[in-house]
């Protein structure tokens, strides 16, 4: 199969200090806490008999609210807009506290400077990043507005409602750093529009939108491009073959639904 030439960007991993939380001392209100694992509850109380209202996983990151309570034997945060609540408990064992003015803006170095090379392309008209859903749905999580975020060192936001693929709890809401690798597979992609081995680069999706309630979107590690199936002179998806052969090279997942290509980079 056909590989193409890889245009690899050189990523920078950021040195950040994070400091465990000493569940015997108060994190001052506005701390920014971020969590440790993956899929973890965020509760409208203080304990297990919380109701869960979002799920949590790294390396999100959100502000201290100042509540704290001790029940089954673990020290309980009251995070702020959560999961699109204004306020969710988060058991400590899971958080450690970031030292950085810029809650939403733990992200790697590398995310950032490939978030930047890409932002430059959408906005010299090279690609395109969607200004929208396909839902139609309104909010702050469009692709455009993901990757401009990133390269300003904040987080990308997602996006935070029910579909039918996720009814409850629906998009989780919150922020995610996007992985460089995504963000690379779309540069890369611009390579390969030039070379004239796909027609068009249109990113949809990136952390945004509601999709299937364990969606790598929702943790930074997929795109979605839009594609409408153009065949070549054998009646191939001649470009679908290269996108695909593409997402596999670099460690990616792939697979295409309707009218969109996905790549991902599940861990």
């Amino acid at each position: 199969m056909y590989r193409g030439k890889i245009f690899w960007l050189v990523l920078a991993t950021a040195v950040t200090t994070a400091v465990s939380i000493d569940e015997d001392e108060s994190p001052a209100i506005g701390a920014c806490l971020c969590v440790t694992d993956n899929i973890v509850n965020a509760r409208n109380a203080g304990g297990l008999h919380g109701t869960v209202v979002a799920k949590v996983s790294d390396p999100s990151c959100y502000k201290f609210k100042g509540g704290i309570r001790v029940s089954n034997n673990l020290t309980w945060y009251e995070l702020k807009d959560v999961g699109g609540k204004d306020s969710a408990w988060v058991a400590g064992k899971y958080l450690y506290i970031l030292n950085d003015e810029l809650c939403a803006g733990y992200c790697n170095v590398g995310s950032k400077w490939a978030a930047c090379m890409v932002l430059g392309l959408a906005v010299g008209g090279e690609i395109r990043l969607w200004d929208k859903h396909v839902s139609g749905e309104i909010d702050n999580a469009f692709p455009y507005n993901n990757v401009r975020d990133t390269c300003n060192g904040r987080a990308a936001a997602r996006s935070h409602y029910p579909c039918e693929e996720c009814l409850s709890p629906g998009a989780p809401g919150g922020h995610i750093c996007l992985d460089y690798r995504v963000l690379s597979f779309i540069h890369t992609l611009y390579y390969y529009k030039l070379a004239g081995l796909v027609p068009s680069v249109s990113v949809n999706e990136l952390a945004g939108a509601c999709h299937s309630c364990r969606s790598y979107h929702y943790e930074g590690l997929a795109v979605d491009v839009n594609y409408n199936g153009t065949l070549d002179l054998f009646g191939l998806f001649s470009d679908l073959t290269r996108m695909q052969d593409l997402c596999d090279f670099m460690g990616g997942w792939n697979h295409y639904d309707k009218s969109h290509f996905h790549c991902d980079f599940r861990e």
